[in-house]
């Protein structure tokens, strides 16, 4: 927690509205965008290469924002570093929602 908390301290807060949620669970995810619904936030869809490459590694992945990365990637961590890195460079967000629970 104390990393979080630095974490916070030195963060940006961001200044739009539109998000991508990124999570291990559909459930968890449609719960998340309902409050970002609630909230007034953007979804923008993934870009087009992000989804085709997790797509590629989890076909059974759900790629529409929020993304569902499935339970899979405890099978192969560097999918959720991929998703995260390429979605924070992609431009596309002014923010990252992560679910990682049970992972």
């Amino acid at each position: 927690m104390f990393r979080l908390g630095h974490a916070f301290s030195i963060g940006k807060v961001p200044q739009g509205r539109r998000i991508a949620i990124l999570t291990v669970s559909g459930g968890v995810g449609a719960l998340m965008a309902d409050s970002a619904s609630d909230a007034q936030l953007e979804m923008p869809p993934l870009p087009e290469h992000i989804g085709a490459e997790l797509h590629r590694r989890i076909p059974f992945c759900s790629t529409i924002n929020p993304v569902d990365l499935t339970g899979q990637i405890t099978a192969d961590y560097s999918v959720i570093d991929y998703a995260a890195v390429e979605v924070a460079i992609s431009g596309a967000y002014d923010a990252i929602v992560l679910f990682l629970a049970a992972a």
